[in-house]
């Protein structure tokens, strides 16, 4: 049995979910996801309680199950938005322009939610921490890195938080935005919305499809360095022979440590 197919019978609702509504379009993410998974987190399980891993582990579990959910709610996004392109006729035009505006806010939060998650796993795992304590903590995110689809999408992120809101409008019956907030040029940052609108418009939802490749491969990339960098430092110990299906007994969250995976809303 690969690792995937373990993470869609031995993982919690979330995580089988995912790997089942998203393997192809994920699929380059929830391959070095679930070996982390296997080999480094359900080989920590405490055996009184699925839902918890080693304390030390805790941090590093929360963060890495925050990061796949996270970017499987922007694609998921992604998926709303073609829905909504098709179906704009049949708002009223200001509520349509509202949902736009929640779609493209929710898109970008939640890639760079996911990218902050996956960068702090680094910080969260002690093996990593002592083998490599020069490691930048923004060794994914900054705008000096490799990840230039990450840096832009944070930088989207702190436009649509600290800026006014970005012009959306509908243009016969489809919507459309400018596209200067993704050129997050130092020049573009000093520019009011009102001073960019001469550029072409674009379809909002072409837009960001255009966005995604780049950033689905920036995510691959990081998943499976961070996959490599624990396979070189970290002594994990072999997979214990944990039952496949729903963890129990159910969990209740006495603490503010972040449930990992295997976690059930207690009744």
């Amino acid at each position: 049995m690969t690792n995937l197919e373990t993470l869609k019978q031995a993982g919690d609702p979330l995580e089988r979910e995912i790997a089942v509504s998203a393997e192809i379009e994920l699929k380059c993410i929830l391959q070095p996801y679930s070996d982390i998974w296997v080999k480094h987190v359900r080989s920590r399980l405490d055996p009184n309680d699925t839902s918890r891993v080693a304390s030390t582990w805790m941090n590093f579990s929360g963060r890495h199950y925050s990061a796949l959910i996270r970017l499987f709610n922007a694609w998921d996004t992604l998926q709303q938005m073609k829905e909504m392109s098709q179906n704009s006729a049949l708002e009223s035009e200001g509520r349509a322009l509202l949902k736009w505006h929640n779609l493209v806010g929710s898109f970008w939060w939640n890639v760079s939610a996911a990218a902050d998650n996956l960068q702090k796993t680094v910080k969260d795992a002690d093996c990593l921490k002592s083998g490599m304590p020069s490691l930048d903590d923004k060794w994914f995110t900054d705008k000096a890195g490799e990840y230039v689809f990450i840096h832009n999408a944070y930088q989207n992120r702190s436009q649509l938080i600290h800026g006014q809101v970005v012009p959306v409008w509908i243009d016969g019956e489809m919507p459309c935005t400018q596209g200067y907030f993704l050129t997050n040029s130092a020049e573009a940052e000093k520019k009011t919305w009102a001073e960019t609108l001469p550029q072409i418009p674009k379809l909002i939802d072409d837009l960001h499809q255009e966005q995604w490749p780049g950033i689905l491969g920036d995510f691959c990339a990081a998943w499976n360095k961070l996959k490599g960098w624990l396979e070189k430092y970290d002594k994990a110990p072999k997979p214990k022979d944990v039952a496949l299906g729903i963890p129990t007994p159910q969990a209740t969250v006495t603490s503010l440590d972040f449930p990992t995976s295997g976690w059930q809303q207690p009744k």
